[in-house]
């Protein structure tokens, strides 16, 4: 049974400025959920892109408390799997919460069952993910440098956000 369900939400900086074309991206917005029950805790993490969702640290935090938490608390973590599935179902606009309560339930599950998550979800595949490098729309020559930095770091896939 799920004895505990913790939110916190946090605005997290960028490191350095990360510019587009509608809006200056920091700070990004993040929930952070831990599940518990008597013997194991999950843990999970919804982000938001408020220019696209609406939704921002303290929404997806309060769509947790309000909806999800009652939902899922006192249940067996399958049962509260189906319930928090059922409620991103109805709550559609809610992507960043229902994604961070999802996954501290799949964690607390592989935790239960001893196994790692990868396998509770099913045969990874692949062996490796390839990551891009993300430029903000800063000056021309401050992408130039940031892109042969990131080659040289080994990136060879590149978004470049523009504006104007």
């Amino acid at each position: 049974m799920i004895t505990s369900v913790e939110v916190v939400s946090r605005e997290i900086p960028y490191a350095e400025a990360f510019p587009t074309s509608y809006d200056d991206q920091s700070p990004t917005q993040h929930v952070f959920v831990r599940a518990r029950t008597a013997d194991a805790t999950g843990y999970g993490e919804g982000s938001a892109l408020k220019w696209f969702t609406g939704d921002t640290a303290a929404t997806m935090a309060s769509i947790v408390r309000s909806e999800f938490v009652p939902a899922i608390e006192g249940k067996p973590v399958t049962a509260a799997l189906g319930a928090c599935r059922d409620l991103a179902d109805r709550l559609p606009g809610n992507p960043g919460a229902s994604a961070g309560v999802e996954m501290a339930l799949l964690d607390l599950r592989a935790k239960q069952l001893g196994v790692p998550l990868q396998e509770l979800l099913g045969h990874p595949r692949r062996e490796s993910i390839p990551l891009a490098f993300a430029s903000g729309a800063l000056p021309a020559e401050t992408v130039a440098e940031n892109v042969v930095d990131a080659f040289e770091a080994g990136f060879r896939t590149f978004k470049i956000k523009v504006d104007g």
